[in-house]
């Protein structure tokens, strides 16, 4: 009998210790995707952008400063749903993240460019947000002269 009582204690500790290994591996996973494919929206510092109309086109130029790679999300932005129900797209939100370079991406990814006709983002009163962890600022077509 005392050897199947060690048997269980050798079979219990083993046990223990693969779920505390996977647990462990669980974990770092996790803070590899987080730090390497999810990231962190960009503070305000650390983000230089700068807006341009050329040709009739509007466009947004995003540059990260701090080292980091550079991944912007896109989103819509809807109005309020009308009497049919329908919500209209009234622009786009741009959500730009720092992800810690890894061999995965492209060396120096950390511009980005976004753009439109000048006549779409005047007839649709379109707006364009830049929402960054600390700011969101919003463009519109009433903000540029052509």
């Amino acid at each position: 009998m005392e050897e199947l009582d060690y048997l269980k204690k050798v079979r219990k500790r083993t046990s223990k210790k693969w779920i505390a290994g996977g647990i462990f591996l669980l974990l770092i996973f996790s803070l590899l995707t987080y730090f390497l494919a999810i990231g962190s929206l960009v503070d305000e510092e650390d983000l230089t952008y700068t807006t341009s109309i050329e040709g009739g086109e509007w466009r947004i130029h995003l540059q990260l400063t701090n080292g980091k790679s550079l991944l912007v999300r896109t989103e819509p932005i809807y109005d309020t749903p009308g009497a049919n129900g329908i919500r209209r797209v009234i622009g786009t939100r741009l959500k730009p993240y720092q992800l810690v370079p890894s061999p995965l991406l492209e060396k120096g990814n950390d511009s980005f460019m976004f753009g439109g006709t000048m006549s779409s983002f005047a007839q649709r009163a379109y707006k364009v947000e830049l929402q960054m962890a600390d700011r969101t600022i919003e463009f519109t077509s009433d903000q540029f002269v052509e």
